[in-house]
C-alpha cells in the first residue's frame, strides 16, 4: 500500500480509484491484431464477429492462457530489450537461410521474412521505420549486487561508497574506516532481508562454476574497471549489506554469469581497494582475521538483462542512434490505434523511471484525440 520506499511510491498514487481492480496480471500477450473493418465490413466470417465494431477499426490482444481482449485502442509499454529480441530472432533466421542463395534472392526472402516474423506478435507488421528505429537503439545494462556480511567493517553513516582499486592492496584505508566506525556490529543485532541465491532467475552455471576457476581472475579485474560504487544499505535501513552496482561493461560482463562469479569478482574488487583480509580482533564471533568471503553470508544480483519480460535494464543512445530513432519509436501506428509508450519513447529523459511516468502522460493524450477526434 505504499507503505516501503522504492517503486512503491511511484505507483501507489497511479493505483488508487480503481485502477489496481482493472489490471490482470500474469497475462502473456502472445499477438496483437489491428481489424482494419474498412475494407470488409460485410465479411461475416467468425473472425469478423470477434471485431469490435463492423463499421470501426479496433484491435484484438491473444493472450497464452487464451484470454482474448479486445479494444479500441491499444497503449503497449513493451521494454526495448524485448522489441529487439523479435527483430533479432528474424535477422539470425534470415542470414541463416541465405548462405546458398544468390544476393538478390536473400534480399528477398530476407524480407518476407521479417515482415512475416514481426507480424507473427504485430498483424500486420510493424512499419519499416519503426523496424530501423528499435535496432538503432541500445537497451544497457545495469546490475545490482547485495552483499550482506555478519560484521559492519564500513563507514556506517556514509550513504554511499565510491572505491578505487589499490593496485598497492595494503589495508589502511580499511583501517581508518575502522577507526571511524569504532567498533564492528554483530549480524545478530541487525534486522537482515534474507536473500537466497534461489530467489534469482535461474542461470546457466556449466560454464560460470567458482570452484572450477572457469572464469579467469584476470577477466574479472579487468571487466569491473577501477572504479566501484556501494550504496550503503546500513546508512538507511539498519541492514549490514552493501549494494554494488555494476553497469556499462562490467554490467554486460556480468550478465548471464552465476551469483557466484559476480560475488567472486566484486569482493575481489573490494579487498583490492580496501585490503586483503580484515582484522576482526573485535568480532564477538571471531578473534581471527578473516577475509571478505568469509565475512560475507548472503548474495543476491538482480537479472533484468536475463529477464524475459524486459531483457536489459533502460535504453541508451549508441553509435549510430539519430534523435529521430527515438521520436520514430514513439509514433503511433496503425491508424494511430497502436499508441507506444515506455522509458525509451522519451526523448528528453530516456533511459528513466520519470520518462516512463511523462510517456504515459502522452500516451493518455493521444488515446483521447482518437476516441474522441475534434
Amino acid at each position: 500500500d505504499g507503505g516501503g520506499g522504492g517503486m512503491e511510491m511511484v505507483l501507489s498514487p497511479l493505483l488508487k480509484d480503481g485502477v489496481k481492480e482493472c489490471i490482470l496480471c500474469n497475462q502473456r500477450v502472445d499477438q496483437i491484431k489491428y481489424n482494419n473493418t474498412k475494407s470488409n465490413n460485410n465479411d461475416d466470417t467468425d473472425d469478423n464477429k470477434k471485431k469490435i465494431d463492423g463499421n470501426k477499426n479496433g484491435i484484438t490482444l491473444t493472450c497464452s492462457s487464451r484470454l482474448t481482449v479486445h479494444a479500441d485502442i491499444c497503449l503497449i509499454t513493451i521494454p526495448l530489450g524485448c522489441l529487439k529480441e523479435c527483430v533479432k530472432k528474424v535477422r539470425d533466421s534470415s542470414l541463416s537461410c541465405c548462405s546458398d542463395l544468390k544476393e538478390n534472392e536473400c534480399q528477398k526472402q530476407q524480407q518476407q521474412q521479417e515482415e512475416e516474423h514481426i507480424s507473427s506478435f504485430f498483424q500486420p507488421a510493424l512499419s519499416k521505420r519503426k523496424v530501423e528505429a528499435i535496432e538503432a537503439l541500445k537497451m544497457s545494462s545495469y546490475k545490482k549486487v547485495l552483499l550482506t556480511f555478519d560484521h559492519i567493517f564500513w563507514s556506517k553513516n556514509e550513504p554511499f561508497i565510491g572505491l578505487i582499486r589499490n593496485n598497492n592492496k595494503n589495508s589502511s584505508w580499511l583501517k581508518n574506516e575502522q577507526k571511524k566506525s569504532c567498533h564492528t556490529t554483530p549480524i545478530a543485532s541487525c534486522n537482515i532481508k534474507s536473500c537466497n541465491k534461489e530467489d534469482a532467475n535461474p542461470v546457466d552455471n556449466s560454464q560460470n562454476t567458482l570452484g572450477g576457476h572457469t572464469n579467469d581472475i584476470s577477466d574479472k579485474d579487468e571487466a569491473l574497471g577501477n572504479f566501484l560504487f556501494l550504496d550503503n544499505l546500513w546508512a538507511k535501513d539498519g541492514i549490514p549489506c552493501l549494494e554494488a552496482v555494476l553497469i556499462g561493461d562490467a554490467g554486460s560482463w556480468a550478465t548471464g554469469k552465476s551469483d557466484d562469479v559476480i560475488r567472486d569478482a566484486v569482493l575481489k574488487f573490494m579487498e583490492d581497494a580496501m585490503g586483503s583480509s580484515v582484522d576482526w580482533s573485535s568480532s564477538p564471533s571471531s578473534s581471527a582475521s578473516l577475509s571478505l568471503s568469509e565475512c560475507c553470508v548472503n548474495c543476491h544480483v538482480t537479472r533484468w538483462e536475463e529477464d524475459t519480460f524486459s531483457k536489459g535494464a533502460y535504453s541508451g543512445f549508441q553509435l549510430g542512434t539519430m534523435d529521430w530513432h527515438c521520436a520514430e519509436l514513439s509514433r503511433s501506428e496503425w491508424d494511430g490505434h497502436l499508441i507506444f509508450a515506455g522509458e525509451a519513447t522519451h526523448q528528453e529523459y530516456e533511459g528513466s523511471v520519470h520518462a516512463a511516468l511523462l510517456s504515459g502522460v502522452e500516451g493518455a493524450k493521444k488515446i483521447v484525440s482518437v476516441a474522441f477526434p475534434s
